[in-house]
């Protein structure tokens, strides 16, 4: 910008400012005048009023008073008297007495006396703080009252105003002072009221607003002054900016180049998963709607696959993150190795992936494609010293049969996911709309879950071990059901799942000990005859450290012996640190408490557990009792089972007993107890208390 161009904007605003002043002032002194004008005409109104009222009210007391005078000396009406007569009527002044005498003949007449006190009350009653002094003047213009007494300088200004005095209006007296006067004549007696007011009296009335108008006069004048100031120093600072922004702009030439490389850098880690340079879900988001457009138009089969690894935490957790990454990596790359070009894989975060297969022939090339993947993500991986085996489990949407949109079809193969994994590991299933139901249940059941606890929602049933010799009940194992409020009994495969993921399952499972322990102590203050309860603890439970004080707490609490607990274990619990729940298991047993070896013959190393644990009970697993007279490997692995009890001094029970040939064939081949649904389902306290009382079951003798 030129010179004269920042002159101009230096210039201009002083100059503004100075015309806005100049308009403030004389706009002050506008209002000035017109406040003067209206103080004057309405004090002038005002004191004709006034004067109007002195009139009226001392013509009133004249004519009662000489009417009174008059009717007692049977003469006329003193109004027509007065009128007719000289000389006119005096007025004299006694202290706070007005009095003015009427003259019928010379040398008589009649004085009448005005108390100027109530005269002078009434006035300030109409006009609170009017300046005015009220003057009484005779017939030949002689100031003969004044009531309240003037200062000297208006009193100077009324003396000097000649008769006859002018009847209203802005008088400038002779002796300097300027009054405001208000006239009345009292008709019939040659009296007049004047209520004179000094012009500087009134004016003083304005002072307040116009000292007002002076201030917003000075504030504004300050005001624009400091604006004009400011703005000469935003000019100011304007042109060194523009300097600045021409400088900036060389610079962010060179910005822009960076930034376009950067932009496509940051495109890449946003788009991407940095770990295995997989899309991410934002990306897989937009090719996806892409892909299903096309297939939309083309009516192309459209596959979405759900992926998740089976396992993978307690390998990150085991192993190490490390280790954790490169299998994830390594499983990236299989995942490619399975899919075409045009076939999309992404990582949607932690061991989940999803596939988006187009240009399939027929639906059934899914299932071909998911058996691949399968197949090929669980060839054993070698990392370091480290040889690890992971198997996927896959959920399969179709479009448009399971859904129209992308976060539909997601939704749908995340759900069938689920479903593969219930079914086992390694497993790839189609999404099915009944899975909904089931997903609304299981999302219902883990919002509540915690509140159940809170709620004490939960209770034990129990269900009988049977001696085979005399069919007595020997024990009870304590099962735990979920009393929800809607759904009625909610068996423990339902829940168990959510108190894992809640961190609740420590905290539930030290309830059931309570709980136990409670009913124990409940069915001894009856006089019954109480068999020992065998509890179910998780390996979190085992493995926590104030496991053992809540079993002797709990005993003690309730005051019942230590025997009568039992305490179930399967070989989950010490399959990943054996020293810890080892410890547990020997500190309980030297309480007295007996240990049972749940679900034998399902593990791997259950011949090494009966070995180096306590163990005094083994319960051979339900999946080898339910076809013992058909299958003869069945039948071998319990006769075995039995005998290898039976030589280390071991009490064998057999699960899932539901059959009269079941229980023949058990107790001919020396089986000590059975528990099973041929006997009794689980059941509330109150259904098994009459079998404590009666002390068996009331089965036949033999069957």
């Amino acid at each position: 910008m030129r010179i004269d161009g920042w002159l101009g904007l230096i210039i201009g605003p002083l100059l503004l400012v100075a015309v806005l002043v100049a308009a403030i002032w004389a706009g002050h002194g506008i209002y000035a005048e017109r406040e003067r004008n209206l103080a004057i005409r309405f004090t002038l109104a005002q004191n004709d009023g006034l004067a109007r009222l002195v009139a009226d009210r001392i013509a009133a007391r004249l004519e009662h008073d000489i009417a009174a005078v008059g009717t007692s000396a049977g003469s006329t009406p003193a109004g027509a008297m007065v009128a007719t007569q000289e000389p006119a009527p005096t007025v004299g002044i006694d202290d706070d007495m007005l009095t003015v005498t009427l003259q019928s003949a010379p040398g008589t007449g009649h004085r009448i006396g005005i108390d100027t006190g109530s005269l002078l009350a009434g006035l300030e009653r109409v006009a609170p703080g009017h300046p005015g002094i009220v003057v009484l003047y005779d017939h030949r213009g002689r100031s003969t009252w004044r009531r309240p007494t003037p200062p000297g300088a208006t009193a100077s200004a009324i003396a000097a105003i000649q008769h006859p005095p002018p009847n209203a209006g802005v008088i400038h007296s002779s002796a300097g002072g300027t009054v405001v006067i208000g006239h009345a004549e009292i008709p019939g007696y040659g009296l007049h009221v004047r209520v004179v007011s000094a012009l500087d009296e009134v004016l003083a009335l304005t002072d307040g607003a116009r000292s007002n108008m002076r201030s917003w006069g000075w504030s504004l004048t300050i005001a624009l002054s400091a604006a004009a100031v400011v703005l000469v120093s935003i000019a100011y600072r304007q042109r060194r900016l523009c300097h600045e922004l021409v400088r900036a702009g060389e610079a962010n030439s060179e910005l822009v180049a960076r930034l376009r490389d950067e932009s496509s850098r940051a495109y890449q880690l946003a788009s991407h998963d940095h770990l295995t340079g997989l899309p991410n879900r934002m990306l897989f988001s937009e090719l996806a709607n892409s892909h299903l457009s096309r297939a939309k138009r083309s009516h192309s089969p459209f596959v979405m696959m759900f992926l998740d690894l089976d396992r993978f935490k307690r390998i990150n957790d085991t192993l190490g993150h490390r280790i954790g990454d490169l299998l994830l990596q390594e499983v990236a790359n299989r995942l490619r190795g399975c899919v075409r070009q045009t076939d999309i894989v992404a990582r949607l975060g932690g061991d989940e992936f999803v596939l988006l297969l187009t240009e399939l022939d027929t639906i059934d090339d899914a299932s071909r494609v998911a058996r691949k993947l399968i197949e090929t993500v669980a060839q054993p991986m070698q990392f370091e010293t480290h040889e690890i085996e992971v198997r996927p489990s896959i959920g399969i949407s179709i479009h448009p049969r399971d859904g129209t949109d992308v976060e539909t079809m997601m939704r749908n193969a995340d759900t069938a996911m689920y479903e593969a994994k219930r079914t086992g590991s390694g497993c790839f299933h189609y999404y099915d709309p009944s899975l909904n139901a089931r997903s609304s249940l299981q999302l219902d059941l883990s919002g509540r879950f915690r509140r159940a606890i809170l709620g004490d929602e939960f209770v034990l049933h129990y269900q009988p071990r049977v001696a085979l010799n005399g069919f007595r009940v020997t024990s009870l194992e304590a099962l735990i059901r979920w009393q929800h409020p809607q759904r009625g009994l909610v068996p423990p495969g339902e829940f168990i799942e959510y108190a894992e993921q809640e961190g609740l399952v420590i905290e539930l499972g030290n309830w059931v000990v309570r709980e136990a322990c409670r009913q124990i102590a409940a069915w001894l203050a009856e006089g019954l005859d109480v068999v020992p309860i065998a509890i179910n603890v998780s390996p979190k439970q085992l493995r926590d450290q104030s496991f053992v004080d809540v079993i002797r707490e709990s005993v003690a609490h309730c005051g019942i012996r230590p025997e009568l607990l039992e305490i179930e274990i399967t070989e989950r619990c010490v399959v990943e640190d054996f020293e810890r729940p080892r410890a547990a298991l020997e500190t309980l047993s030297a309480l007295g408490l007996k240990i049972a070896l749940d679900d034998y013959g399902t593990g791997f190393s259950s011949l090494s557990y009966l070995k180096r644990l306590p163990i005094d009970i083994i319960k051979i697993d339900r999946s080898f009792i339910s076809d013992i007279r058909n299958q003869t490997n069945d039948a071998a692995i319990v006769a075995s089972t039995i005998a290898l009890g039976h030589n280390l001094g071991l009490t064998v029970i057999a699960e899932g007993v539901e059959t009269r040939e079941q229980v023949i064939y058990l107790r001919t081949a020396g089986c000590d107890e059975v528990q099973g649904y041929y006997f009794q389902k689980p059941a509330a306290a109150d259904v098994i208390r009459p079998l404590l009382e009666h002390g068996g079951l009331g089965l036949p003798a033999a069957p």
